[in-house]
Formats: C-alpha cells, sequence, structure tokens
C-alpha cells in the first residue's frame, strides 16, 4: 500500500472565537455527503450541518440508476434522504445551490445565490463529473453521459426514440447502460479500447464469459478498438473508428471514466493533485477542511466506487465529533448485476492481479457459465472473481478483506465443487 503524503499544513488559523458554535458545512448531497452528515447528527445532538448540493433532487443512491434505467426500481426506491433529528432545525438542506468559492482565512463559503456561509469545519464531497474523451464530434446532438438522475432521466426518454445505440466503454457501467438501452428495443453497441470487457474486475476468461452471455442477448460487443470520430452534421448519425468501420447510430452514451470534482479546492489553494490531497485523517492542506469520496486522493489513489468513500465518511464523522480515527484505504469491490448474471470481483483480480507476479490464482468453472477465481498470496486471500451466484459470496470477502489464510483442504474442496466452506 502507498505511503502516507507530507501535506503541507497551512500556517494560519483564525482565533477560536471566530469559529465557536459555526456549524459543520458539508458540499455535495451525494452517498459519501449523505453519510458523514447523518453520522455527525447520530453522534453530535448538538452540532449544526449545513448541506449544499448543485442537483435540484432529493439524495438518491447514485449506483441504483442502471436499476431506474432497467425498470427494476422505482425512483422512490432510490431514494437516500438524511433521518432528521428531534430538532430539525439544527440541519439545513441548500439544494440547486452550488458553492461558489471558500474563504479559508474567514472560514466561510459563498454559494451561487449569494450567501456566506461560516463554519467550523468543511467537508468537501464535491464527487466527480463524466470524462468527455477528445474526439471529434463529441459535441454534437445526441451524445449523452451517464452519471445523474437527470441523465438517467433523459436516457430512459431516448430509448423510446433511438433505434441505434453506441456505448463508449466496457466497464460496468457501460454493461449496465446497454442493458438499460434495449428496454425499447434499441440496436446496443459497447466499445472497448481495451482487448476484454470490465478490464479492471475480471480476467480475459471471465471476459470471454461475459461477452458470450451479452452476444446471446443481442449487444454487440467491439473490443480492441475506439472511436475515432463521431459523425454527423447536427446530430449523431455514427461513429468512425480506427480501423476506418463506421457504424450507424442516432444516440452515443459515454462511461468512459470520470473526473474528480476539485476546482473549488483548487481555487482556494488547497493542495491537489489528480484529486483533492488528504492525509490518514482526510484533512487536506488546510486542517479544518476534510476531503471524503470521489473528490479525495488518499495515498496517492482516487476510488471511483461508492463503498470508500462511505468509509471515509465514518472516519470524518468521528473526528468531527471528537474522536480519534484514521483511514487506511479501502479494499475497491464491485457486485452488480450484468446481463441478468451476478458478477463480482474483490481486492488483486483482473487488472490488480496481473500488476503483481508474486499471487497464486485457483479457478473453478461449473456449468452454465459459473466460473470463480480466488487469488492468493502465500496462502492468503487477497483477491477474488465470480461470474453467476454464489452462495459463500460474503465470507469470500470477509477473508479476502482481512487476508484469511487458505488451508490445502479448502483449495481442493474449491477447485472441485467451487466452494471453500463445508456445507455440512
Amino acid at each position: 500500500m502507498a505511503q502516507p503524503l507530507r501535506i503541507p499544513r497551512s500556517r494560519t488559523h483564525p482565533p477560536p472565537e471566530a469559529i465557536f458554535g459555526q456549524p459543520v458545512v458539508v458540499v455535495g448531497m451525494g452517498p459519501a455527503g449523505i453519510r458523514v452528515a447523518q453520522e455527525i447528527i447520530d453522534r453530535d445532538r448538538l452540532c449544526r450541518v449545513v448541506l449544499y448540493e448543485r442537483e435540484p433532487w432529493a439524495p438518491y443512491h447514485r449506483v441504483r440508476l442502471s436499476s431506474l434505467m432497467l425498470g427494476t426500481v422505482r425512483i422512490d426506491d432510490i431514494a437516500n434522504e438524511l433521518r432528521l433529528p428531534a430538532d430539525a432545525t439544527r440541519v439545513v438542506q441548500h439544494r440547486r445551490c452550488t458553492v461558489t468559492a471558500i474563504d479559508r482565512a474567514a472560514h466561510s463559503v459563498s454559494d451561487s445565490s449569494g450567501r456566506v456561509q461560516s463554519y467550523s469545519h468543511l467537508i468537501l464531497a464535491t464527487g466527480s463529473s463524466p470524462h468527455i474523451p477528445h474526439i471529434r464530434g463529441i459535441a454534437l446532438r445526441g451524445v449523452y453521459t451517464f452519471r445523474s438522475l437527470s441523465d438517467a432521466q433523459q436516457l430512459m426518454a431516448r430509448t423510446v426514440r433511438s433505434l441505434a445505440t453506441v456505448v463508449l466503454g466496457g466497464g460496468p457501467l457501460g454493461l449496465e447502460v446497454a442493458r438499460g438501452m434495449q428496454r425499447g428495443n434499441t440496436a446496443v453497441t459497447v466499445i472497448e479500447h481495451l482487448p476484454r470487457l470490465m478490464p479492471r474486475q475480471l480476467d480475459a476468461a471471465a471476459s470471454r464469459i461475459l461477452a458470450e452471455q451479452l452476444g446471446n442477448l443481442g449487444i454487440e460487443l467491439l473490443l480492441g478498438n475506439g472511436v475515432a470520430e463521431v459523425v454527423g452534421r447536427e446530430r449523431v448519425e455514427g461513429v468512425r473508428l480506427h480501423n476506418g468501420r463506421e457504424i450507424a447510430c442516432d444516440t452515443i452514451v459515454l462511461t468512459t471514466g470520470i473526473r474528480p470534482n476539485i476546482e473549488l479546492a483548487r481555487q482556494a489553494r488547497l493542495a491537489v493533485n489528480h484529486g483533492i490531497l488528504v492525509d490518514d485523517r482526510l484533512l487536506t492542506s488546510d486542517p479544518c477542511i476534510s476531503a471524503i469520496g470521489e473528490c479525495a486522493e488518499h495515498r496517492r489513489k482516487v476510488y471511483g466506487l461508492v463503498g470508500p468513500g462511505l468509509d471515509q465518511a465514518a472516519v470524518v464523522a468521528h473526528i468531527v465529533a471528537g474522536g480519534r480515527a484514521s483511514y487506511r484505504g479501502s479494499l475497491a469491490a464491485t457486485m452488480l448485476q450484468v446481463a441478468g448474471r451476478q458478477v463480482f470481483s474483490i481486492g488483486c483480480a483482473g487488472e490488480d492481479e496481473e500488476a503483481h507476479r508474486d499471487l497464486t490464482p485457483q479457478v473453478h468453472r461449473g456449468g452454465y457459465g459459473i466460473y470463480r477465481k480466488l487469488v492468493l498470496r502465500r496462502s492468503r486471500l487477497v483477491g477474488a472473481l465470480a461470474l453467476g451466484e454464489w452462495s459463500e459470496l460474503a465470507r469470500v470477502q470477509e477473508a479476502v478483506t482481512h487476508h484469511r489464510r487458505l488451508w490445502p483442504w479448502q483449495l481442493r474442496r474449491f477447485r472441485s465443487s467451487g466452494n471453500l466452506w463445508s456445507t455440512a
């Protein structure tokens, strides 16, 4: 694991009386922002909290947007509202309101409505934005991103009118969008510039199995290729690939990664790199400002997943409430439904496995596309991936998290039956 960064600290601090009694301010009401606010409210019955969110919607679970597109959940099912305390006046939520500046010397933030809000501690949970690749024609009408509830609603409406959709990116989000766009009997093509699907989470064998399953559902997959140009005059008419092939389409969905939202921090002269630099207490270069979630960079790593952001939120809430805690990093785990099949990956699997030479894989292949793989380092479990249902997933995840030792008889059982533990 990467070592903690030395982050230069601000040498100017306001006098205690300037911030005493001021609320904790949280910028961003995504999953990490809501979690840190909720835990602070629950831990400290006197603390006041002010939250800002630039989106117009009530807080929601972003990871369930693809389920909303598929029609398996309703919009009410993805709600992620705060549980307000008995004294609800100590929690203020500003929606459709952007924080435009941080005045570190005055311990205040300014917002798009002209308000100036003082803070005792500021928590940046500004999240990330979709990465827009530099491709000629990418600004044409008919190009969409998939990151917010507004994006999901636009794409749900688009499924009714789209005859042919191209999804750029063969990661988890791209595959979920591909299935969602099929609801209106739309022809869907997924283009991934790397030679396999979900390259960060899956190995080559698992990717091949998943590709076959998606192909059986009518999704065309183009791997090891990329888009050189979006074709069209005023709106999308197709794409031209690097190999010269042209694919006609009326809709393009970009799932080509994310960029941490660091501009607010940069303007405030906080230390930034790819994300907002934080130490093991998740403090920025200003000791009165924390950063969590997809905007934070801890030990040279920016997590693009919800789980690590929730872990970070718990640490910051504990510290703000007067406790002692530190964050040493999170183990990235992915669990989703693709093509009606459960896909699971955690730890040193897929891309991470290939980056290390001291790992030993153990594989089980079953019927009906079942594929399970364990990755060990000196007999200890450090990674796993699976296609298809696996009743032991919770125990496997715990074992990877704590690097549990696996014994020879467990590995023999796994290779033959696909399970590590006896059901007797």
